[in-house]
């Protein structure tokens, strides 16, 4: 058998074509498991009312892990339109102010160092140490519940 006849066996046999599909189909499988997590939905047909906000990210090319590459977000929000209502949500200052009085937010110190995760409120009424990822998804709830407002 000649080169040319083994180049053409491979070339209609072609396997690399049964593994792209394959892991087509896998991802396809990965979203549907992930947007019924999200949507708390069991299809994409299903008739519950649910509103997601999404973060409206000012450079798309970046990530927000330094020295990794940027994960399919705009795949995913693509995929969520499908299934549920996409708002998108500007969380600029969203974890700088506490949700409850509005007032800035410091970084806690613990034996001279700073704490990255938590925040103590400047407000001389409540005072109060809060994890800075809860207050900032408080805040965007909180705009998302305004901008639903608005629009009714």
């Amino acid at each position: 058998m000649s080169y040319l006849d083994k180049a053409l066996d491979l070339h209609f046999k072609n396997p690399f074509k049964k593994w792209s599909s394959k892991k087509y189909i896998y991802k396809q499988k990965t979203f549907v498991k992930i947007l019924q997590r999200i949507t708390i939905k069991k299809s994409q047909l299903d008739k519950k009312q649910v509103i997601i906000s999404f973060e409206n990210r000012g450079n798309p090319q970046a990530s927000i892990i330094r020295g990794h590459c940027r994960g399919p977000v705009q795949e995913v929000k693509n995929k969520l339109q499908k299934w549920c209502e996409v708002v998108d949500v500007d969380e600029f200052c969203t974890s700088k102010l506490y949700y409850h009085c509005h007032f800035e937010m410091a970084k806690v110190k613990y034996n001279g160092k700073e704490i990255n995760s938590a925040l103590h409120c400047s407000s001389n009424d409540c005072g109060i140490t809060i994890d800075c990822d809860i207050n900032g998804a408080m805040n965007i709830f909180m705009l998302l519940e305004k901008m639903i407002q608005k629009e009714r």
